[in-house]
């Protein structure tokens, strides 16, 4: 063995203790014991000793293993624990049943070479048994953590992590701090829960020092490596605490590295025991991937900051797991995997074949080949794409997965996860949607401006039918354009393109004028003049500038009902076409137009990643 070796011996016969430690010692294990023949002591020596083997004797006076073996598997059980006993009537059921109930092994005093290999094997089942529940909760907060972000602000998400890696390390004390790229102040963003309410009193969140103020927990910064102080009050270095500071005793500390720069710091402190590099390595890891949450998050939130003519802030993208066994077929979906979806969460069993139905379908085979690229090794798998709901709409997701391969090479699993990116993907729509009309009113001339912005209209709303009209001086409603398809079809007598104000009526669109609202209807229109085309759905929408309608936008027949969704597309048009037509009406366009256009490319470019350039082929 490396370590060397805590052993908790229960026995109160001296010299069987001796030859028990003797049969250790013959098997080449390194080890301290601790004697002790008391369930007081006992107790004392779990709490006190940290055992890493705990070997019982069956019957002792004022004890025995079996009350022991239950104490052991309620305080510490992942540690082994062996009877050794000189109790000779105690037959082969008594073993399987005492191993039942948690013992990893029995040993009869009798035949103690037996002890030395049964205590190797106890300890390396032991150590395999604690690195696969290692990994499973580390693979587990990482996904915990990912969803947890999704519903949850930056602070929140950077003290549930320290959270967790308290109650991982069993460190009560967990802090958190950003270091700016200057590389030389430090900014508190977060401390554990347990922290705040149990130790720490001191005041300092958000502010911002420098790190040649800080303590010796900046020694990670300096030498750019997890650091472990285990005796911390013996540092020559160490700096004293502000009022109202936790008392630390132990700490261990990582620096969270990008790109050569030192990003943030993540520290723990006060552990029971000494902090091991299996703390580091754990510790490490997690706030690896805290950061790239972090990142995320932060980049989240300057990008809301840039989109601040949008009408609602992107949200937190949500994130769901999957995990698909290629071998057997079985396919499991976290809780939130099924709500991206739509779904109950386990409101059915999950297949391959369950996912592709949900699928949109333009974007089947494009997601198909990325999955049979991902399993046959020639690609990774990150990939965007849509997928229907079971109300009709249309989401989008972005996934990212892993592969998991035999030996020789073939897929054994797939898995994943995904984040809701709806949100994000109609910003950029309608971004690119306000660049195009910005351009219009730019640079087409008027007989053919409302034309072009109805076809960009109808093209985002998903309608055939359509009109965009403006109120002339002498207030009346003129529609220049309408789609060609309503203009052919409409069979009333002396058809016009200007209406008065007092031949306006009752209909739905002379009422969103006069009341200055939406007005929408999904139930098909029947106060509509005879010979006037088949309205089965529409929304009319004013369009107002300075508090009065200067013009209308009309959709209609969209082959699904209009949506809430909908309507918040068509008024955010609205509201972008206000200033440009009302500038256009009094010939006083150039400069707004201008204006919005640069604004909107720009924003639409840096959302989209797309740059522009001229060149001049005469100079």
């Amino acid at each position: 063995m490396d370590k060397e070796l805590r052993i908790l011996i229960l026995e109160d016969v001296p010299a069987d203790t001796e030859l028990e430690e003797h049969e250790l010692r013959k098997a080449g294990l390194v080890f301290t014991s601790k004697i002790v023949d008391t369930r007081e002591a006992f107790l004392k020596a779990l709490e006190e000793f940290f055992p890493d083997l705990i070997l019982s004797d069956y019957d002792l006076p004022s004890f025995d293993g079996l009350a022991a073996l239950r104490i052991a598997k309620e305080k510490c059980p992942d540690v082994p624990f062996i009877l050794v006993t000189g109790t000779g009537k105690l037959g082969e059921e008594f073993a399987i049943e005492k191993l039942k109930e948690g013992a990893t092994d029995y040993v009869l005093k009798g035949n103690l070479k037996r002890l030395g290999p049964s205590v190797k094997r106890a300890l390396e089942e032991a150590k395999m048994i604690a690195e696969r529940k290692h990994l499973k909760d580390m693979m587990n907060l990482r996904f915990d953590l990912m969803e947890y972000a999704g519903t949850h602000s930056l602070e929140e998400l950077l003290q549930k992590t320290l959270d967790e890696i308290g109650a991982l390390t069993d460190s009560p004390i967990g802090f958190y701090h950003f270091v700016e790229p200057d590389q030389k102040t430090l900014s508190l963003q977060a401390w554990s829960t347990r922290t705040v309410k149990e130790f720490c009193t001191a005041k300092g969140k958000g502010m911002h020092y420098g790190i040649d103020q800080a303590g010796v927990w900046v020694d990670c910064v300096h030498e750019r490596r997890p650091v472990i102080h285990n005796d911390y009050l013996s540092l020559p270095h160490r700096k004293g605490l502000p009022e109202g500071h936790a008392a630390v005793i132990r700490e261990l500390v990582v620096p969270i590295i990008l790109e050569d720069n030192i990003v943030a710091i993540l520290g723990i402190g006060n552990k029971p025991s000494d902090y091991t590099e299996k703390d580091v390595e754990l510790v490490s890891f997690i706030a690896d991937v805290a950061w790239e949450i972090t990142k995320r998050k932060r980049a989240e939130q300057e990008l809301r900051v840039s989109e601040r003519n949008l009408k609602a802030a992107q949200k937190i993208a949500r994130v769901g797991y999957w995990d698909w066994d290629v071998v057997t077929g079985n396919l499991t979906w976290s809780d939130e995997t099924y709500r991206i979806y739509g779904f109950e969460p386990q409101e059915f069993v999950p297949t391959y074949e369950k996912f592709l139905s949900i699928l949109h379908p333009e974007d089947h085979e494009r997601v198909q080949k990325q999955v049979d690229a991902a399993l046959s090794g020639e690609a990774e798998y990150n990939v965007d794409f849509r997928f229907v709901l079971p109300d009709g709409k249309i989401g989008w997701i972005y996934c990212n997965a892993e592969v998991t391969r035999d030996e020789q090479g073939k897929p054994l699993r797939f898995f994943g996860t995904q984040i809701a990116i709806t949100e994000r993907k109609r910003a950029a729509e309608a971004l690119a949607t306000q660049a195009r009309i910005v351009t219009i009113f730019a640079t087409v001339p008027d007989d053919e401006m409302f034309n072009e912005v109805l076809k960009v209209i109808l093209d985002v709303m998903h309608s055939p039918f359509g009109v965009f009209g403006y109120i002339d001086e002498d207030g009346a409603s003129v529609i220049p354009t309408m789609t060609r398809q309503v203009w052919d079809k409409c069979q009333i007598l002396g058809k016009t393109i200007r209406f008065p104000r007092e031949t306006w009526g009752d209909s739905t669109w002379a009422r969103a004028l006069r009341e200055k609202r939406i007005i929408y209807s999904n139930e098909p229109s029947v106060n509509i003049p005879e010979g006037h085309v088949s309205i089965q759905r529409h929304i009319s929408m004013p369009i107002l500038f300075q508090g009065e309608a200067i013009g209308l936008l009309q959709v209609a027949n969209k082959e699904t009902d209009y949506t809430e969704a909908d309507l918040r597309t068509l008024e955010a048009i609205a509201s972008q076409v206000s200033p440009l037509l009302s500038a256009r009406l009094r010939r006083e366009w150039v400069e707004e137009v201008l204006r919005q256009s640069e604004m909107n490319l720009s924003e639409a470019q840096q959302i989209a990643h797309v740059g522009s350039w001229t060149y001049d082929i005469n100079t």
